[in-house]
Protein backbone atom coordinates (compact mmCIF):
# COMPACT_ATOMS: atom_id res chain seq x y z
CA UNK A 1 0.00 0.00 0.00
CA UNK A 2 2.54 2.35 0.91
CA UNK A 3 4.87 1.25 -2.17
CA UNK A 4 1.78 2.23 -4.46
CA UNK A 5 1.39 6.00 -2.68
CA UNK A 6 4.94 6.42 -3.09
CA UNK A 7 4.86 5.55 -6.91
CA UNK A 8 1.75 7.84 -7.29
CA UNK A 9 3.55 11.03 -5.71
CA UNK A 10 6.45 10.47 -8.44
CA UNK A 11 3.99 9.95 -11.05
CA UNK A 12 2.44 12.98 -9.89
CA UNK A 13 5.61 14.64 -9.78
CA UNK A 14 7.13 13.57 -12.72
CA UNK A 15 3.78 15.03 -14.56
CA UNK A 16 4.44 18.59 -12.61
CA UNK A 17 7.90 17.98 -13.66
CA UNK A 18 6.62 17.95 -17.93
CA UNK A 19 4.19 20.80 -17.06
CA UNK A 20 6.07 23.13 -15.06
CA UNK A 21 4.91 26.04 -16.43
CA UNK A 22 1.42 25.60 -15.84
CA UNK A 23 1.39 25.44 -11.98
CA UNK A 24 2.63 28.45 -9.82
CA UNK A 25 5.18 28.38 -8.00
CA UNK A 26 3.44 27.47 -4.76
CA UNK A 27 1.89 25.05 -6.19
CA UNK A 28 4.93 23.15 -6.90
CA UNK A 29 6.52 23.77 -3.19
CA UNK A 30 3.29 21.94 -2.24
CA UNK A 31 4.77 19.05 -4.17
CA UNK A 32 7.96 18.75 -3.04
CA UNK A 33 6.61 18.98 0.76
CA UNK A 34 3.68 16.66 0.13
CA UNK A 35 6.68 14.20 -1.54
CA UNK A 36 8.63 14.46 1.50
CA UNK A 37 5.74 13.91 4.20
CA UNK A 38 4.43 11.12 2.21
CA UNK A 39 8.21 9.48 2.46
CA UNK A 40 7.88 9.66 6.34
CA UNK A 41 5.87 6.35 7.18
CA UNK A 42 6.18 7.01 10.94
CA UNK A 43 4.34 10.15 10.95
CA UNK A 44 1.93 10.27 8.15
CA UNK A 45 -0.85 8.18 8.30
CA UNK A 46 -3.20 6.63 5.20
CA UNK A 47 -5.89 8.96 5.38
CA UNK A 48 -3.52 11.99 5.76
CA UNK A 49 -1.35 10.74 2.70
CA UNK A 50 -4.96 10.35 0.96
CA UNK A 51 -5.61 13.80 1.79
CA UNK A 52 -2.56 14.95 0.15
CA UNK A 53 -2.58 13.33 -3.04
CA UNK A 54 -6.22 14.24 -3.58
CA UNK A 55 -5.05 17.64 -3.07
CA UNK A 56 -2.24 17.48 -5.45
CA UNK A 57 -4.10 15.75 -7.49
CA UNK A 58 -6.01 19.06 -8.23
CA UNK A 59 -3.53 21.15 -9.30
CA UNK A 60 -1.91 18.46 -11.69
CA UNK A 61 -2.49 19.28 -15.60
CA UNK A 62 -4.40 16.02 -17.18
CA UNK A 63 -5.23 15.50 -20.54
CA UNK A 64 -8.78 14.67 -21.17
CA UNK A 65 -11.27 13.90 -23.58
CA UNK A 66 -14.32 16.46 -23.78
CA UNK A 67 -17.34 16.64 -26.30
CA UNK A 68 -18.80 19.43 -27.39
CA UNK A 69 -22.14 19.04 -29.20
CA UNK A 70 -23.68 21.48 -31.58
CA UNK A 71 -27.79 22.58 -31.32
CA UNK A 72 -28.05 21.03 -34.76
CA UNK A 73 -26.26 17.57 -32.90
CA UNK A 74 -22.25 17.94 -34.69
CA UNK A 75 -20.27 16.41 -32.28
CA UNK A 76 -16.67 17.29 -31.62
CA UNK A 77 -14.46 15.14 -29.61
CA UNK A 78 -11.42 17.59 -28.10
CA UNK A 79 -7.93 16.60 -26.00
CA UNK A 80 -7.14 19.52 -23.05
CA UNK A 81 -4.88 19.40 -20.56
CA UNK A 82 -5.85 21.00 -17.48
CA UNK A 83 -6.04 20.30 -13.16
CA UNK A 84 -9.04 19.79 -12.72
CA UNK A 85 -9.52 22.85 -10.68
CA UNK A 86 -8.72 25.11 -13.78
CA UNK A 87 -11.57 22.87 -15.70
CA UNK A 88 -14.50 25.61 -16.28
CA UNK A 89 -12.26 28.28 -16.13
CA UNK A 90 -11.95 31.32 -18.47
CA UNK A 91 -8.92 30.26 -19.59
CA UNK A 92 -10.70 26.93 -20.42
CA UNK A 93 -13.67 27.82 -21.71
CA UNK A 94 -11.67 30.40 -23.89
CA UNK A 95 -9.31 27.73 -25.11
CA UNK A 96 -12.46 26.03 -25.50
CA UNK A 97 -13.58 29.09 -28.15
CA UNK A 98 -10.94 29.01 -29.93
CA UNK A 99 -10.71 25.45 -31.04
CA UNK A 100 -14.22 25.41 -32.04
CA UNK A 101 -14.10 28.79 -34.06
CA UNK A 102 -11.14 26.61 -35.91
CA UNK A 103 -13.58 23.35 -36.44
CA UNK A 104 -16.50 25.70 -37.37
CA UNK A 105 -15.13 29.05 -38.98
CA UNK A 106 -17.65 30.56 -36.58
CA UNK A 107 -16.01 33.85 -35.03
CA UNK A 108 -14.66 32.96 -31.23
CA UNK A 109 -17.47 35.73 -29.60
CA UNK A 110 -19.97 34.29 -31.12
CA UNK A 111 -19.57 30.95 -29.52
CA UNK A 112 -21.26 29.62 -26.56
CA UNK A 113 -20.10 27.33 -24.36
CA UNK A 114 -21.83 25.86 -21.62
CA UNK A 115 -21.32 22.92 -19.44
CA UNK A 116 -23.96 19.76 -19.35
CA UNK A 117 -22.37 17.48 -16.72
CA UNK A 118 -19.05 15.97 -16.36
CA UNK A 119 -16.83 15.87 -19.40
CA UNK A 120 -20.02 16.57 -22.04
CA UNK A 121 -20.66 20.47 -23.40
CA UNK A 122 -23.37 22.17 -25.28
CA UNK A 123 -22.11 25.12 -28.07
CA UNK A 124 -24.68 27.35 -29.33
CA UNK A 125 -23.29 29.21 -32.35
CA UNK A 126 -24.66 32.58 -32.07
CA UNK A 127 -26.36 34.61 -34.86
CA UNK A 128 -23.83 37.73 -35.74
CA UNK A 129 -26.58 40.27 -37.01
CA UNK A 130 -24.73 43.11 -39.00
CA UNK A 131 -25.12 46.86 -37.30
CA UNK A 132 -26.55 49.22 -39.97
CA UNK A 133 -26.52 52.96 -40.00
CA UNK A 134 -29.85 54.09 -39.27
CA UNK A 135 -29.72 56.97 -42.23
CA UNK A 136 -29.13 53.89 -44.62
CA UNK A 137 -32.34 52.42 -43.65
CA UNK A 138 -34.81 55.03 -42.78
CA UNK A 139 -36.16 57.78 -44.34
CA UNK A 140 -35.54 60.81 -41.87
CA UNK A 141 -37.98 63.86 -41.89
CA UNK A 142 -38.34 66.96 -40.01
CA UNK A 143 -41.47 68.63 -39.98
CA UNK A 144 -42.59 71.85 -40.95
CA UNK A 145 -42.93 75.63 -39.61
CA UNK A 146 -46.80 75.97 -38.76
CA UNK A 147 -47.66 79.61 -36.96
CA UNK A 148 -50.58 79.43 -34.77
CA UNK A 149 -52.75 82.24 -36.81
CA UNK A 150 -52.86 79.24 -39.06
CA UNK A 151 -56.96 78.47 -40.46
CA UNK A 152 -57.87 76.45 -36.99
CA UNK A 153 -59.35 72.72 -38.44
CA UNK A 154 -59.13 69.31 -37.12
CA UNK A 155 -55.84 68.58 -37.50
CA UNK A 156 -53.95 68.23 -34.25
CA UNK A 157 -50.64 69.96 -34.52
CA UNK A 158 -47.58 68.50 -32.71
CA UNK A 159 -43.70 69.65 -31.84
CA UNK A 160 -41.61 67.75 -29.99
CA UNK A 161 -43.61 66.50 -27.12
CA UNK A 162 -45.99 63.93 -26.26
CA UNK A 163 -49.06 66.67 -26.05
CA UNK A 164 -50.29 68.41 -28.86
CA UNK A 165 -49.82 72.26 -29.33
CA UNK A 166 -52.74 74.72 -28.51
CA UNK A 167 -53.87 75.54 -31.75
CA UNK A 168 -55.10 73.03 -34.77
CA UNK A 169 -55.04 73.23 -38.32
CA UNK A 170 -56.90 71.67 -41.22
CA UNK A 171 -54.37 69.81 -43.45
CA UNK A 172 -51.99 66.95 -41.92
CA UNK A 173 -48.29 66.48 -42.77
CA UNK A 174 -48.11 63.20 -41.18
CA UNK A 175 -50.78 59.99 -42.17
CA UNK A 176 -50.45 56.20 -41.09
CA UNK A 177 -47.97 55.14 -38.60
CA UNK A 178 -44.85 57.68 -37.75
CA UNK A 179 -42.20 57.20 -35.52
CA UNK A 180 -41.57 60.88 -33.84
CA UNK A 181 -38.65 61.88 -32.08
CA UNK A 182 -38.34 65.31 -30.83
CA UNK A 183 -35.73 67.82 -32.42
CA UNK A 184 -34.96 69.73 -28.45
CA UNK A 185 -35.79 68.40 -25.28
CA UNK A 186 -34.87 65.01 -25.84
CA UNK A 187 -35.40 62.42 -22.95
CA UNK A 188 -34.78 58.69 -22.20
CA UNK A 189 -38.16 58.40 -23.13
CA UNK A 190 -38.38 60.40 -25.85
CA UNK A 191 -39.35 58.20 -29.15
CA UNK A 192 -43.03 57.82 -29.55
CA UNK A 193 -45.45 56.28 -32.22
CA UNK A 194 -48.46 57.82 -33.23
CA UNK A 195 -51.17 56.64 -35.89
CA UNK A 196 -53.25 59.02 -36.62
CA UNK A 197 -53.25 62.15 -38.98
CA UNK A 198 -51.15 64.84 -37.60
CA UNK A 199 -49.51 68.19 -38.45
CA UNK A 200 -45.83 68.07 -37.17
CA UNK A 201 -43.91 70.86 -36.62
CA UNK A 202 -39.92 71.49 -37.64
CA UNK A 203 -39.41 70.74 -33.61
CA UNK A 204 -39.30 66.82 -34.40
CA UNK A 205 -38.15 64.05 -36.95
CA UNK A 206 -40.50 60.80 -38.16
CA UNK A 207 -38.85 57.54 -39.49
CA UNK A 208 -39.84 55.61 -42.04
CA UNK A 209 -38.63 52.64 -43.61
CA UNK A 210 -37.12 53.21 -47.10
CA UNK A 211 -37.74 48.97 -47.89
CA UNK A 212 -40.29 47.45 -46.15
CA UNK A 213 -38.39 44.02 -48.10
CA UNK A 214 -35.34 44.90 -45.49
CA UNK A 215 -36.58 46.53 -42.54
CA UNK A 216 -39.77 45.92 -41.55
CA UNK A 217 -41.52 49.49 -40.14
CA UNK A 218 -42.95 47.15 -37.02
CA UNK A 219 -39.88 46.41 -36.13
CA UNK A 220 -37.93 49.66 -37.19
CA UNK A 221 -40.90 50.55 -34.41
CA UNK A 222 -40.02 48.34 -31.99
CA UNK A 223 -35.81 48.97 -31.77
CA UNK A 224 -36.53 52.25 -31.70
CA UNK A 225 -38.88 52.18 -28.79
CA UNK A 226 -36.17 49.87 -26.68
CA UNK A 227 -33.25 52.41 -27.95
CA UNK A 228 -34.52 55.91 -26.25
CA UNK A 229 -31.43 55.64 -23.64
CA UNK A 230 -29.32 55.55 -26.44
CA UNK A 231 -31.18 58.41 -28.85
CA UNK A 232 -31.03 60.52 -25.52
CA UNK A 233 -27.25 59.73 -25.36
CA UNK A 234 -26.83 61.12 -28.82
CA UNK A 235 -28.18 64.34 -27.82
CA UNK A 236 -26.24 67.74 -26.79
CA UNK A 237 -26.65 70.91 -25.14
CA UNK A 238 -25.99 74.37 -25.63
CA UNK A 239 -26.93 77.59 -23.39
CA UNK A 240 -29.70 78.62 -25.40
CA UNK A 241 -31.16 74.92 -25.83
CA UNK A 242 -30.79 71.81 -23.61
CA UNK A 243 -30.87 67.97 -24.81
CA UNK A 244 -30.94 68.61 -28.58
CA UNK A 245 -30.91 66.21 -31.72
CA UNK A 246 -28.97 66.81 -35.00
CA UNK A 247 -30.19 64.88 -37.99
CA UNK A 248 -26.66 63.69 -38.56
CA UNK A 249 -26.18 62.13 -35.25
CA UNK A 250 -29.76 60.52 -35.82
CA UNK A 251 -28.71 58.95 -39.13
CA UNK A 252 -25.12 57.55 -38.03
CA UNK A 253 -27.19 55.54 -35.25
CA UNK A 254 -26.24 52.02 -35.91
CA UNK A 255 -29.00 49.25 -35.40
CA UNK A 256 -29.57 45.12 -35.49
CA UNK A 257 -30.42 44.26 -38.81
CA UNK A 258 -31.67 40.59 -39.32
CA UNK A 259 -33.46 38.88 -41.77
CA UNK A 260 -37.08 39.26 -42.16
CA UNK A 261 -37.81 36.07 -40.73
CA UNK A 262 -36.02 37.00 -37.61
CA UNK A 263 -37.60 40.55 -37.56
CA UNK A 264 -40.99 39.03 -37.60
CA UNK A 265 -40.07 37.01 -35.03
CA UNK A 266 -38.73 39.45 -32.55
CA UNK A 267 -41.92 41.71 -33.49
CA UNK A 268 -44.02 38.59 -32.40
CA UNK A 269 -42.09 38.50 -29.29
CA UNK A 270 -42.52 41.64 -28.40
CA UNK A 271 -46.32 42.07 -28.89
CA UNK A 272 -46.66 38.89 -26.80
CA UNK A 273 -44.43 41.06 -23.69
CA UNK A 274 -46.42 43.55 -24.54
CA UNK A 275 -49.59 42.81 -24.11
CA UNK A 276 -48.30 41.43 -20.30
CA UNK A 277 -47.02 44.86 -19.66
CA UNK A 278 -50.40 46.03 -20.31
CA UNK A 279 -52.42 43.29 -18.74
CA UNK A 280 -50.06 44.13 -15.01
CA UNK A 281 -51.11 48.35 -15.83
CA UNK A 282 -54.66 47.12 -16.08
CA UNK A 283 -54.52 45.08 -12.72
CA UNK A 284 -52.31 47.91 -10.99
CA UNK A 285 -54.85 50.03 -12.32
CA UNK A 286 -57.82 48.48 -10.85
CA UNK A 287 -55.96 48.03 -7.70
CA UNK A 288 -55.19 51.41 -6.86
CA UNK A 289 -58.98 51.92 -7.51
CA UNK A 290 -60.44 49.46 -4.86
CA UNK A 291 -57.41 51.11 -2.56
CA UNK A 292 -58.95 54.42 -3.38
CA UNK A 293 -62.75 53.34 -2.88
CA UNK A 294 -61.62 51.39 0.60
CA UNK A 295 -59.53 54.51 1.63
CA UNK A 296 -62.90 56.36 1.07
CA UNK A 297 -64.45 53.55 3.23
CA UNK A 298 -62.58 53.75 6.29
CA UNK A 299 -63.64 57.50 6.25
CA UNK A 300 -67.40 56.89 5.78
CA UNK A 301 -66.44 53.88 8.64
CA UNK A 302 -65.57 56.95 11.20
CA UNK A 303 -68.24 59.25 10.41
CA UNK A 304 -70.83 56.70 10.77
CA UNK A 305 -69.95 55.41 13.95
CA UNK A 306 -69.14 58.71 15.27
CA UNK A 307 -72.28 60.33 14.25
CA UNK A 308 -70.14 63.12 13.28
CA UNK A 309 -72.46 65.59 10.61
CA UNK A 310 -70.33 65.36 7.32
CA UNK A 311 -70.09 69.09 5.75
CA UNK A 312 -70.73 69.63 2.30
Amino acid sequence: MLSSSVHSTEQCTRSDDRDSTRLPKDVNDLFEQAYKELTKIDTVSSHDRATLCNDMAQHIPTTVEYTFTLLNSDTHLMSLTYAPNQVGSPAFLRECKRRLSMLTGHPEEMIDVTNTGGRLYTVALLEAFPLVALGDVCDIQSGARIFSSSIPGDIPVYGGRATPLSFTTTEPNRTGQSLVIPRAGVTSHCVRLMTFPFFLTDNAFTLHSKNEDTLLSEYLNSVMLTMQEDVFNLAESSIAVKSFLTVKKLQALRIPLPALQIQHQIVSALKKIDADVQAIKERINGEEQRIGHLQQLKKDVIFSLCEVPSFA
